[in-house]
């Protein structure tokens, strides 16, 4: 099983440039849009909320990033500031928990850890 996982681990890391280059292309499009107005939100699940992550670092034309069943892949190299306004959020079974909202208070809701039935 631990062997799995360290190559899970390893194809991961070495295929997290393309992908996070990739977000960077779209956010490029994006931008290059008529409708662009300055800030773009970020979504990313599971492995697609590791790529969001490594892919937002930096990034000052993010104006929100929204991480669902995961956070910055394991072993991220980088340094992780600044950040845009990062909303972290795990869901187990029936429920999930709303684990931080950082940046996001200065909108009305508050920082912490939350958990819904």
């Amino acid at each position: 099983m631990l062997e799995t996982q360290g190559a899970h681990v390893r194809y991961y890391a070495k295929r997290l440039p393309d992908w996070t280059s990739a977000v960077h292309d779209v956010i490029s499009y994006l931008k290059a849009q008529p409708q662009y107005t300055g800030k773009i939100d970020v979504l990313g699940i599971s492995l697609g909320a590791q790529i969001a992550a490594a892919a937002s670092v930096e990034k000052r034309e993010i104006g929100a990033l929204l991480l669902v069943d995961g956070a910055f892949p394991s072993g991220y190299p980088q340094p992780v500031r600044p950040l845009p306004p990062l909303l972290l959020i795990w869901q187990r079974r029936s429920n999930f928990s709303v684990v931080g909202r950082a940046g996001i208070a200065s909108k009305g809701a508050s920082c912490g850890r939350s958990s819904f039935p």
